[in-house]
């Protein structure tokens, strides 16, 4: 199994990560270099590629290497996939070399016999480093600089691998955040192989990606279900992180937001096992990044569903495309804000610092000796336990629902997105059929409670804007217009909270 961490690297910033510091305890080897020419081979409609395989033969030296790279996942840049090597006489493959049966058989179909050709190439120049501490772990650094040729054209390689040989994955982690304190570096999720299929032909447009269900078996002990939900977390806002930076869909912002905000909940969650969650420093950096996401996503609701249907229905609409106009450059420079806050190396750092945390489990070091066996227990154990506590509490805040503030609704809300949060993490635990109406209950209500806290963030946003309007009277005439709209909105949607509360506090709890 292959473990590695990419990072990408300007061309203009490689003399300044020559001269990093590695961490207290390592030793650096002596620099070795050599040109790489690597083919790879699929069919003309990418049998391989449809499979998550990527097959190639390298030329090293006077040598053909053949790899074969399989499965796996991508998390926070940490690649982790079967990779399967072996020497070949020339320069194409030789599936007598691997010794997988299942691929060798796989590779042997008929589907594929006799149309495997060269897909795309790689030509690069590769300096090693081989990395070693104090407490046995080796890890091979790697800085490519070159290029992948396709036939739509080529595209620069120039990023650093941080191969793990041995010991734990966390410390490709800690060395790249040494790496970081001596040029800039972006975690890369791409691998070579998937650029390089880009170049064959045109990648589907991305698009938005929501949260994807949590995989938790039966037998993870409560340690191994934080962790596998913090992983789950950071993918998510992983998977929105170039679709944020490229500008092309507001629902990017909403997405990295929502991760966010499931990461904080798990901690918290986990927190009634594992005290020391709440003192992680880390949670400093996840308010901050989601504050910089945050108004962006004000605006963004403001401008696509809150002013749609006032223009729509207003008698003079001239006023309000004037003060639309105004919150458009205000929403755009939000938006620039949080794309300049994702591409920072502060952001950088945060993702950094949650590999070394997640793998060294630093948490655990203020724990007692029962708190440390309490986390080891199975998480079906303590599940229930955990779900109660927040129904609970969702409930204490709702008692008395009409006499609600709106700071107290708010407070419901937060209480309303916990439950959830941590019902759709632990719900494989509980198959069952109480389980998907009880999910689809309090979803209805977090997305009620979520429409009337736009409203009062509607109220804030018109502050705002009276700061910016050019003509007094025009502003102040669109501004009633919107302030009456949301204020009769407000009215109905709160008469609707009512019923949608009693629809979430008949469904029995699955757990």
């Amino acid at each position: 199994m292959e473990v590695e961490l990419k990072l990408l690297v300007a061309p203009t910033d490689v003399p300044l990560l020559r001269r990093f510091v590695l961490p207290p305890g390592w030793q650096r080897g002596k620099a070795k270099t050599a040109r790489l020419l690597s083919i790879y081979f699929d069919s003309p409609d990418f049998f391989l590629k449809q499979r998550a395989i990527a097959l190639r033969v390298r030329r090293v030296g006077q040598r053909w290497i053949q790899t074969l790279k399989s499965g796996g996942d991508v998390k926070a840049g940490l690649h982790s996939r079967l990779e399967l090597e072996a020497p070949v006489a020339h320069d194409h493959p030789d599936f007598t070399k691997i010794e997988d049966a299942a691929l060798q058989e796989l590779l042997l179909s008929p589907e594929l016999d006799g149309k495997l050709q060269p897909a795309f190439t790689t030509e690069f120049q590769r300096t090693i480093w081989l990395l070693e501490s104090a407490a046995g772990d080796v890890v091979e650094m790697a800085l490519d600089r070159g290029e992948i040729r396709g036939t739509a054209g080529t595209q620069a390689i120039s990023e650093v691998e941080l191969e793990l040989k041995t010991g734990n994955p966390a410390v490709l982690f800690e060395i790249a955040l040494a790496l970081l304190d001596a040029a800039p570096l972006h975690l890369e999720n791409a691998s070579k192989a998937q650029r390089g299929y880009d170049l064959c032909t045109p990648p589907a447009p991305p698009q938005p990606v929501k949260a994807k269900s949590v995989d938790l078996r039966n037998g993870f002990s409560a340690g191994q279900a934080f962790q596998t939900i913090a992983w789950n977390c950071i993918g998510h806002l992983q998977n929105n992180h170039a679709g944020l930076l490229s500008g092309n869909d507001i629902e990017y912002v909403h997405q990295m937001r929502v991760a966010l905000r499931r990461l904080r909940s798990a901690t918290g969650l986990f927190a009634r096992i594992a005290p020391t969650l709440r003192e992680s420093p880390l949670l400093d950096e996840m308010r901050w990044i989601a504050g910089e996401l945050g108004e962006a996503r004000d605006w963004d609701v403001f401008v696509s569903e809150t002013l749609p249907p006032i223009l729509v229905a207003s008698l003079d609409s001239a006023p309000l495309h004037r003060l639309r106009d105004q919150a458009l450059v205000i929403d755009a420079a939000a938006n620039d804000k949080a794309r300049v806050a994702a591409a920072s190396q502060r952001y950088q750092r945060f993702l950094l610092n949650l590999g070394v945390w997640l793998n060294h489990e630093t948490w655990r070091d203020g724990l007692t000796k029962k708190q440390r066996a309490a986390l080891d227990r199975p998480v079906r154990e303590w599940a229930p336990k955990l779900l109660a506590k927040r129904h609970t509490q969702l409930l204490a805040r709702g008692a008395n629902l009409a006499a609600l503030t709106s700071l107290e609704r708010h407070a419901l809300r937060i209480a309303g997105k916990k439950l959830r949060y941590a019902a759709e993490f632990l719900s494989h635990l509980f198959p069952g059929p109480a389980t998907q109406p009880y999910l689809k209950a309090l979803s209805v209500l977090q997305d009620s409670l979520g429409v009337l806290n736009d409203h009062v963030v509607t109220g804030s946003l018109l502050d705002q804007l009276r700061g910016t309007a050019k003509n007094g009277a025009l502003r102040e005439c669109a501004i009633g217009e919107i302030m009456g709209w949301n204020a009769c909105q407000a009215s109905i949607h709160l008469a609707q909270l009512g019923q949608v509360w009693e629809g979430f506090k008949s469904q029995k709890p699955f757990w």
